[in-house]
């Protein structure tokens, strides 16, 4: 029986779908790492700064990768994380890309399914991809119960609608 249960979150920047997988992390447990792996130190000083602007609350950790390899030091990592204790649990949620044809799918990195085969067979591991969709994007407003009082555009909606009632009925 787990004892402690960590969520680290592999991003390569800061994107809509790493929030999502974000999202999702910090709804199943209260301690989540981001994790970046450092295939081009170039990069890592723009991805520090962006996070720490970008400041969500969840704690970005840098793993370097002299060997540019992302499962490696990932793999390490969660290592490490299951020896601290007894009983350690860790989950791996994965942003991974959805593209709304088919044949995009080819397009697209396999990162995510390197990373599920990585931990195939490590106890107390388990890897959960959350998927984002590419061309499926909603407005929030459409999918949530809003108040229109406080809504601008839904009052002015409201006169334009009300306006041509009165030049409807005129007519």
């Amino acid at each position: 029986m787990p004892l402690h249960h960590t969520v680290v979150v592999p991003v390569n920047s800061i994107t809509k779908a790493a929030a999502g997988a974000l999202v999702y992390a910090t709804t199943i447990s209260d301690e989540v790492i981001a994790l970046y792996v450092e295939v081009d130190p170039r990069n890592t000083a723009d991805m520090r700064r962006e996070w720490d602007e970008w400041d969500i609350g969840v704690p970005l950790e840098i793993l370097p990768s002299p060997y540019r390899s992302i499962l490696r030091p990932l793999v390490e990592y969660v290592e490490n994380l299951r020896m601290v204790s007894p009983g350690e649990l860790v989950t791996i949620v994965v942003p991974e890309i959805v593209p709304k044809r088919w044949w995009e799918h080819l397009l697209h990195n396999k990162t995510a399914l390197y990373i599920r085969t990585a931990f195939l067979f490590k106890p107390n591991v388990v890897v959960t991809a959350v998927p984002y969709l590419l061309g499926h994007a909603y407005r929030l407003r459409d999918l949530m119960d809003y108040d229109e009082d406080l809504d601008p555009a839904a009052e002015q909606e409201e006169e334009v609608a009300k306006w041509a009632e009165l030049e409807k009925a005129r007519s």
